[in-house]
């Protein structure tokens, strides 16, 4: 197992604001993205490895949970598509529904890309229960 992680994938500008993105719409293409800063968020997308899980939001709503498929790359066409200067292919794996939301607020403070490492979190127990219902 490469691991869990989770990402808010609605705001290319952050919170300087600019334009809004739609998730599902970007999984549907089969790709997650980040803006490209230094930044931890910025080094974890990039290193993140093939397989690992990552739990996809807008906000606080779960959107999916998807595997990564490829290494970070960068991308002309999706830049201009959805602003992200970063991606991965991915695979969906599962699209939340209402039984698949977390309680308001437990992803908040995990900022636009975040490895999920102690199995006694919250957090990291959301996705890996999720993953195994699989």
């Amino acid at each position: 197992m490469a691991g869990y992680y989770v990402m808010r994938m609605d705001m290319p500008n952050g919170n300087e604001g600019g334009s809004m993105v739609s998730p599902d719409e970007m999984l549907r293409d089969e790709v997650i993205g980040i803006s490209d800063w230094d930044g931890e968020a910025c080094e974890e997308f990039k290193e993140a490895p093939i397989g690992g899980v990552v739990l996809v939001r807008e906000g606080d709503e779960a959107i999916a949970l998807v595997k990564i498929m490829s290494d970070c790359a960068h991308d002309l066409l999706f830049m201009q598509k959805y602003g992200f200067a970063l991606y991965r292919h991915v695979e969906v794996l599962d699209w939340a529904d209402s039984s698949h939301q977390p309680r308001t607020g437990l992803f908040r403070i995990t900022g636009a890309f975040k490895h999920l490492t102690d199995p006694d979190r919250e957090q990291y127990n959301y996705i890996h229960d999720w993953y195994n219902r699989l």
